[in-house]
């Protein structure tokens, strides 16, 4: 991590002597930014329909900033080819949080999506 040096002066009457040198750290590491994801594919999911596919798609989600791909039919492996998604990210609207969450869900027509699997990613 990168530290800035701060320089104090002994007292205000010996402005000549050496100063010494304390180092502080940084405020925050986290900085605004884009967060971009290309690339996408997803590989061995589980099975979560009757029939023993998927259809999966993925989230992405950094605060209150969200992206989803596509979602793929029937198979339990998927390249979301030419998919790109950017998060804005704002440290200051991550609710407490510093990563951005990655998650996979199930589609379904009839009932809530069904969550595969997530992960967190720390910059």
């Amino acid at each position: 991590m990168a530290q800035r040096k701060l320089r104090i002066g002994k007292s205000s009457s010996e402005q000549d002597e050496q100063e010494e040198e304390e180092p502080i750290q940084e405020e925050s590491r986290y900085v605004n930014g884009v967060v971009k994801f290309s690339n996408i594919s997803v590989h061995n999911l589980k099975k979560m329909d009757a029939f023993g596919k998927s259809d999966p798609f993925v989230v992405f989600r950094a605060g209150d900033e969200e992206q989803k791909t596509t979602t793929a039919k029937n198979t339990l492996d998927y390249d979301y080819t030419n998919e790109e998604y950017d998060l804005i990210y704002n440290p200051l609207k991550m609710q407490g949080k510093k990563e951005v969450e990655v998650e996979v869900w199930d589609y379904d027509s009839v009932g809530s999506n069904d969550l595969i699997g997530t992960v967190s990613v720390d910059q």
